[in-house]
Formats: structure tokens, sequence, C-alpha cells
């Protein structure tokens, strides 16, 4: 255990990581003080109480990176000593608490690494030692104890192994049932002080599960030999964040070095009658079929989508197998193989690469002083600026907000987990578009935040912007914002590289009810001057909430508007608004609506031959396309009569005519992109109806990548509107019918003035 000790501090000694919660070594007392609170909802913050938190809290007084090693030895010993106790091999003892699960976990999110560790303990009461056990049945309960709630599935998992070899015994008739039901009880008991928080939080926390990633990704790793081999965690294999461990996932000398442990645990096992096989089978099982049921992991079991945490279900099987091989080898020579491999497959402990990159010496002290400028002077709600998945400063990355343990006062923060409700996430997005947008004016953006309740904004300059995915079209940079922010004459406060800006009191707005979801509430507010609730029907009306898909992983990254399906996003209290295409649009490669969106300076870019085809309504007697091309070369077009081909020039405008009559034409390419086709009637749009009773209507595509606002409004009475948008304003009188926009304007705000 002392070389344990060594190995822990060995890995980035002096710095502090982020492993699993900022607070702990931040603030941990204060942490702990609200872990139980209901309000605000923070994610299963109660597990922490035992035994992370009170670890951190009673080392508060060390430096964080030596309270944090120390936490790491305690997690490494507690499993190194339950894992010789169950083989008495001291090699086997390292391949368990060293596997590649513990590689990817350890530094990063040790929460998931000590269940793993408590969990041969647990089910030492099940296995014989002589006349008795190997511990008594009130050691494996304690055990159960303190396996924390961090990560309740994971604390479930840790209990498997257990229950596996318990009814094992109990069918080969060596573990009475009455203590197995005994046990049971007893675990549920101690576990009670999680538990019931747990069903609290359940029952006010919002569904934040549905918009984290999904069990297509989580499952993607568990093929049969990466599970075998412990390459179950998906992170490692789309980050490289957890250097070794990413190694260990693609890299090939490690997939044959811990392939080769895993075959020499089959190895031991082969002739053993004993639980462990059957568990084996079952960890195989569980992990390898979970890629086959995605959609129950997305739905009634979205709790254990991450699959990975039940990994200790094979490990435990096969490093017992080593501890049996080794047992039972005696050729030196083989034993001595065995102990070089196991060597080389903990080697990322040894040379020092356990902790994950972004080690840091401490936390600027501007932040403290921001933290206390804003304590002390709080109006409303305080937000922290730019969004970001994590914070990941250029200074080091502390995974949580520096300012999470600081703050006393409310504050928000768009990251990639926000515990809000759905239509909360839509409303946050649509305020950072408006502060960061230059296409709404400062002021303006300035009025919505205070009518929201923001009074202060944090903007932070120490983003590692290169480590910090680009959400939507509203992301600004640090810069950018500090000077929106002193355009719109506010206060601005300086702190080494964060700005506080005062925004001021808040401000009430005439209020109103809109037709749309939560993210046009700031632009609304901003452009109209009201505030308006989100709802199926309203005196506004917006084209909101967009049918899109997301990336939640992206924060909520955007897709363009599609014509239909249910893809993936926060749900809405407005039914979503679809792309209407008149005509039929078709081609042979994805990403074709560039080419129908009426915009040059967007571009379909098919990759070697392709084709768009455009199908109208009715037959065309003399039909015409205009075609303007990004590139140089020839194209073809093909109607039901005949084609034809022309040499194109980028940028160019033609008009070419295709035999007759035809209700389709296929545009046929091959280096060549396509910026903009058109055939008869055949178009692209976003179609927002506009009854009688409408005050203003809002268009914009601040919130979704659009190269231009392509809409079309059914108008069902006279109306003169006046008309504003960030390219200019004028009045309009409109007749009942379709109305067809297609401008560059960002947004477009048209308010009925009177009724004709």
């Amino acid at each position: 255990m002392p070389l344990l000790g060594v190995l822990c501090f060995l890995q980035s000694p002096g710095l502090t990581v982020a492993d699993t919660k900022h607070d702990l070594v931040a603030d941990p007392w204060h942490f702990l003080k609200h872990a139980f609170d209901v309000f605000p909802v923070q994610n299963q913050a109660y597990g922490y109480v035992f035994p992370q938190g009170l670890f951190f809290a009673l080392a508060d007084p060390l430096p964080d990176w030596v309270a944090q090693r120390l936490w790491w030895w305690l997690v490494l010993s507690v499993g190194y000593v339950g894992f010789f106790r169950l083989t008495g091999s001291s090699v086997a003892s390292v391949a368990y608490v060293l596997s590649p699960h513990t590689v990817a976990t350890l530094g990063a999110i040790s929460s998931e690494t000590w269940p793993m560790m408590v969990a041969p303990w647990v089910l030492l009461a099940f296995i014989r030692r002589g006349d008795g056990w190997a511990v008594p049945l009130w050691g494996s309960v304690v055990a159960a104890g303190c396996l924390g709630a961090v990560n309740a599935a994971a604390s479930v998992a840790a209990l498997v192994p257990a229950a596996l070899v318990a009814v094992w015994g109990v069918v080969r008739g060596w573990v009475p049932w009455r203590r197995v039901v005994l046990w049971g009880g007893e675990v549920v008991l101690v576990s009670l002080w999680w538990l019931v928080p747990l069903f609290r939080f359940a029952k006010v926390a919002p569904p934040f599960m549905d918009y984290i990633e999904s069990a297509s990704v989580t499952t993607a790793p568990m093929s049969v030999l990466n599970v075998l081999r412990g390459a179950t965690s998906w992170v490692p294999f789309v980050s490289w964040e957890r250097a070794a461990a990413h190694e260990m996932a693609v890299q090939s000398e490690w997939v044959f070095i811990t392939t080769a442990v895993a075959v020499v645990g089959l190895i031991g096992l082969v002739r053993a009658r004993s639980p462990w096989l059957l568990m084996l089978v079952v960890g195989v099982v569980l992990l390898v079929g979970s890629r086959f049921v995605p959609s129950v992991l997305d739905g009634p079991l979205v709790a254990f989508r991450n699959v990975h945490k039940f990994d200790l279900l094979v490990r435990i099987p096969l490093c017992v197998g080593v501890g049996i091989g080794l047992s039972r080898w005696a050729h030196s020579a083989v034993r001595s193989g065995v102990l070089l491999l196991v060597v080389l497959a903990v080697s990322p402990a040894w040379t020092g690469r356990l902790a994950p990159l972004g080690a840091y010496e401490r936390v600027p002290g501007y932040y403290q002083e921001a933290a206390d400028y804003i304590n002390a002077n709080a109006v409303g709600t305080t937000l922290i600026t730019p969004a970001a998945q994590f914070a990941r400063q250029d200074w080091g990355w502390t995974r949580d907000d520096p300012f999470q343990p600081l703050l006393r006062v409310p504050w928000v923060l768009r990251d990639a987990i926000p515990i809000v409700e759905s239509e909360d996430i839509r409303q946050l997005d649509g305020v950072m578009a408006v502060l960061g947008d230059e296409s709404v004016e400062p002021v303006d953006a300035v009025r919505a935040l205070r009518a929201l309740g923001f009074g202060m904004v944090v903007v932070r300059h120490d983003l590692d912007m290169s480590a910090v995915a680009q959400p939507s079209l509203w992301v600004a940079d640090s810069d950018s914002l500090s000077r929106r922010l002193v355009r719109a004459g506010v206060p601005v406060k300086h702190f080494g590289r964060v700005d506080v800006a005062v925004l001021g009191d808040p401000v009430d707005l005439p209020a109103c009810s809109m037709r749309g979801a939560g993210e046009a509430v700031a632009l609304v507010a901003a452009l109209y001057g009201q505030r308006c609730v989100p709802g199926a029907s309203g005196d506004v009306v917006t084209d909101t909430p967009a049918l899109v898909g997301r990336d939640f992983g992206d924060l909520g990254r955007p897709s363009e508007f599609l014509t239909g399906g249910s893809p993936r996003d926060y749900a809405s209290v407005a039914d979503p608004v679809p792309a209407v295409v008149r005509g039929e649009v078709r081609a042979s490669q994805p990403g074709y609506t560039a080419a129908v969106d009426g915009d040059v300076e967007s571009a379909w870019e098919p990759v070697g031959p392709a084709w768009i085809e455009l199908r109208n309504a009715a037959p065309v007697v003399a039909p015409w396309v205009e075609f303007v091309a990004s590139g140089r070369g020839v194209v073809w077009f093909e109607s039901d009569a005949g084609r034809v081909s022309r040499l194109v020039s980028d940028g160019e405008r033609v008009r070419v005519r295709v035999p007759g009559p035809s209700d389709r034409v296929r545009v046929g390419v091959d280096g060549v992109g396509v910026a903009d086709v058109r055939f008869a009637d055949v178009d692209r749009s976003v179609r927002v109806d506009v009854p009688v009773q409408t005050r203003a209507v809002l268009l914009q595509r601040v919130m979704v990548p659009e190269a231009s606002l392509e809409r079309t409004l059914v108008i069902h009475a006279p109306m003169r509107v006046r008309i504003t948008s960030d390219v200019g304003s004028w009045v309009e009188d409109v007749q009942p019918g379709e109305l067809r926009i297609s401008s560059r304007a960002h947004w477009m705000l048209l308010e009925v003035s009177t009724s004709m």
C-alpha cells in the first residue's frame, strides 16, 4: 500500500486536477452544508456527503493537490486490500486496482472508481474461508454503506457482484438463503441516507438525462474485445483529456497489452467451477448486449445509460483468473511473463499519467476578488459568460466553473448540463444569443436581460477557447461581449481577467402572450419591448421552436430547419416549426438544402459525382432552370424529355432551357458545388401562420444556422405593418394570402399598426 501512495503522489505533483467536483477542494464545508438542499437543484450533491465529501472536508487544511492524492491513495488502498483478501495475489490485486477502467476514471472522476474499489469488500461476506466467512455479514453491510451516492448507478453496480456470488452460493448450497435476505435488507437500510434524497431529487429535478449523451454514444465501445480488455468507458474514445486512457482505447500496442491480460485471466478461469465464470458471462452479456437496446437505455433505464459502470462484472472475474493462474503455474518463466505483462498494463500509474490534462497550481485570486464584489453588490441574478461546455481555462481546467464555490448569490451559466427545465434551457440560449449577436443593439440586449431578472454579467477572458466547442451562432468571444456591454453604457468592473458588468435593477416590461418557445423571449423583449410567455398561441407570433436536431454534448448546437421527423431537441410548450418544400427536392448526398435556400453565399458541396433533383407539382411545357455554380466545370441538366450540358463558371448565374414537357429536372455535378438552383415553383422556406388577432411577428435566424431569412407568412386579413430589421425598416400594406420573405437580415419584426 505505501507503493500505491507513492504512485498517487507521482501524478502531476504540486498540481490540482479536475476530479469529480471542484467544490471538494475549493470549499468542501460549504458544499456539504448545502448538499441536501432541494433548491437550487444540484445533481446528486447529497451523494458526496460520505465518504468523499467528509474526507475532503477533514483534509481542507492541506494543500488541494495533497488532499486529492491522499484520496486517490485511499481509493486504491481500499481496492487493493479488498481484492487481496479475495485472491491472496498481489499481482492480481494490482491488475484490478489499476485496470483500464481505473486509468479512465481515477484522475478525472474518482467518484466512479470508489464503488469499484469497495465492491470486493461487499462480496467477501459470501466467500467461505474454512468454517467461516471471509468477512462477517456486518462488514459487507458497512462496506455497502460506504459506497456513497455521487453516482447512484455506480453504487448499484458495485452490489451486483455480491448478489451474483450470493445466488451462486445459495444454488450450490454453501450460502444460506436467510443470510442473503438479511444482507439485502440491511444494505437497503444503510443506503437510506442517500436513497431518500435521491427519490426527493427525482421528484423536483428536471429530466436533464434527456439532454446529455445518448445510449448510442455510451455503448459504442462495447465490442466483445473492448469489454474483455477493459476499454468500456466511452469518454476516452471521444476525448483526449484523459490522455493515458485515450491511448489505451485507441492505440494498437495498448489493445495488445490489455487483451493479453484478459487472456491470462480467461485461461486462469477455464477450470474454475466458481461464481466467477457466472459473473464474467453476465458482465459480457450485459455490456455487449447494451449496444442492441439503445431505446431502453434512453428510456426506462436511462439512469444506467453509462453501462461502463458495470465493468467490474468483467474485471473482478478476470483478475481473479490472473490470481488463480499464478497460483497454478509453476514454471517461473510463465509467472515472470505474467508479472511483466501486468507491469506494462499498469504503466500509466508508474509513469505518472493518471491525472487528466489541465492540471493547475491554484485558481487565480481575481476570481475571489470578483466573487467578493458580486456577493456584496448583487442585483438580481448574475449571468456568467461566455457559454462553455466545461470550465477549461488557459491556466487550468476546473471542469466546474471557478465561481461555483465562491458565489453566495443567485447565478446562472450555460454549460453542457444545465439542470433546469427544457424551456428554461431554451430561454437561456436566447439570452446568450441576444447578448452576443451583433445584429441586436447592445442597449436593447441589456434592457432584455434586466427585464428577465439579470442584474450582473460576468465575462471570463481566460477560457481556453481551443478546448471549448462552438455551440451555435450565438457564441461570442469574451472581448466582443465586453465591448458590447461597454457600448450599452453599463459600468464594467475589471478584476484581473474577469469583467463584471453591473446592468442595474430589474425593469418591468409590458406582458404579452407568444406563440413560440423560450429562445424567443429575450429577443422579443429586446426588439419589441415586451416580456412574453412562451406558449402554443398568443398575440406575438414567432418562428420558434424551429424543427431542428441538436447536439446536446455541444451545448445544443442546432441543425438547419428540418422538414419533418422527430429529431432530438429540448421539449417546448409550442409545436415545432418545420421547413416546407413546395414541390419535392432530393439529392444523392446530404446537405443539399444549401442549394435551394435562395442564398448564393451558401452552397451544396458534394464529394465526387452527385445529383440534385427538383420536382414540380405539375409538368412544365417549356422548362427553364436557373443555376449558380460554386466552382467551374461541366454540369448536366436532365428532364423527362432529354438531357443538356453546360460549362459553368464560379458564381455565374445561368438560365438553361431543358427539353420538355417535364415535371422534374435532375442536375448532375462532379467537382462543382451548387450555390443555387431553381425550377418552376419549387422552393424551400419556413411557413409561419399569422392569425387575425396577431399584434407582431418576429422572424429570426439568430438561433438557427441559416444563410438567409427564408419565410412564407400566411396572412388571413389585410393589414398595415411596420417592418423593422437589422438591415432597415419600412411600412407595408399586406393582403390576405402568402407573403414570401427572402432577406439577408438576421431578424425581422413586423408590427401590425392597423387592420385594413
